[in-house]
């Protein structure tokens, strides 16, 4: 029970932390540039943000109503449910917002400040629970005397009004997610070839209303283009595979074999590399997109090759 406690939700925990430091670090963010800056989520993510800050005032009110009738063991469900949507989607869905897969600065100091806000509350909430980890967090986020003689957050949270619809969105916007992940595994087109479309009918009056969302589901299933209409629950995927889907799918596979090649000879996040590889893509874009992606300096055909540029 120790062993699947700490896979499923500690290790989970730790590499959400590491994520932010490691990335933040990379992408030299000042901690007073992240403070208090939460007065005016926009752009592309703002309802992921959003959802993520709702879903914390959530856990921070039911773990105080559960602790307030001494059921720890509800509470620390609500807090491993969390971590769990924090990594699975939030952290997931955000990963293009940080180092060289983005270069937009003022959304980058969105990101990374409502995960500070996050993990700096979550400390906070964990304490009773996993007091060693929580302390450690708390000291490398912000530092004090110990989290242990902090208030409880719920002061953070009152008088601030809990966006329901906002969760009933996003959840049905993962399900969406789900049912085109299933439609591509029954059919066998796994998720790193991109398609043209997906037509999603159902009569669940909530998917009716996700059109705000369907950027992060289209990111997330990897189609070009989404549509949601009544009908009878059923998924229909455009499975054409063009000569530029293919190729848009083979240049992800090779930035996936020089990341993974990156990281067996130790070669930091920020350094840049010399690529031979037997396939290029032809289309500027994609090239453009591989060598950002992978921080590439110049690339030639040949067997598979990874540089350090020193």
């Amino acid at each position: 029970m120790v062993k699947e406690v700490n896979r499923r939700f500690l290790l989970t925990l730790w590499n959400i932390f590491n994520y932010f430091i490691t990335y933040s670090n990379l992408d030299l963010i000042d901690k007073k540039d992240i403070l208090n800056k939460l007065d005016n989520i926009q752009g592309e993510y703002k309802y992921l943000d959003e959802w993520i800050l709702t879903r914390y005032l959530q856990l921070v009110i039911t773990t105080t109503e559960y602790l307030d009738k001494y059921n720890s063991f509800s509470a620390t469900k609500e807090i491993e449910s969390f971590v769990n949507d924090l990594s699975t989607w939030y952290i997931r869905r955000s990963r293009e917002r940080t180092g060289t897969d983005s270069s937009n600065k003022k959304d980058k100091i969105q990101f990374y400040s409502v995960l500070y806000k996050i993990l700096l509350g979550l400390s906070k909430v964990m304490a009773p629970f996993t007091p060693f980890i929580s302390e450690y967090i708390f000291q490398n986020l912000q530092g004090g005397k110990s989290v242990h003689l902090e208030d409880w957050p719920i002061d953070e949270v009152e008088g601030l009004e809990l966006d329901n619809r906002l969760i009933e969105k996003m959840t049905a916007a993962r399900l969406v997610v789900e049912k085109i992940h299933a439609k591509r595994k029954e059919i066998k087109i796994p998720v790193r070839q991109p398609l043209a479309k997906a037509i999603v009918s159902s009569n669940d009056k909530n998917l009716q209303q996700i059109n705000d969302l369907f950027n992060l589901i289209e990111e997330e299933t990897n189609v070009k283009s989404l549509e949601v209409k009544p009908g009878k629950d059923k998924v229909t995927l455009d499975t054409k595979i063009t000569e530029k889907l293919a190729q848009e799918a083979k240049t992800r596979e090779l930035i996936r074999s020089v990341q993974q090649e990156r990281k067996n000879m130790g070669i930091n996040l920020d350094q840049y590399i010399y690529l031979t590889s037997p396939w290029l893509p032809q289309d500027k874009i994609l090239v453009q997109k591989l060598k950002n992606k992978a921080l590439i300096r110049e690339l030639s055909i040949g067997i598979f090759k990874v540089k350090e540029d020193k």
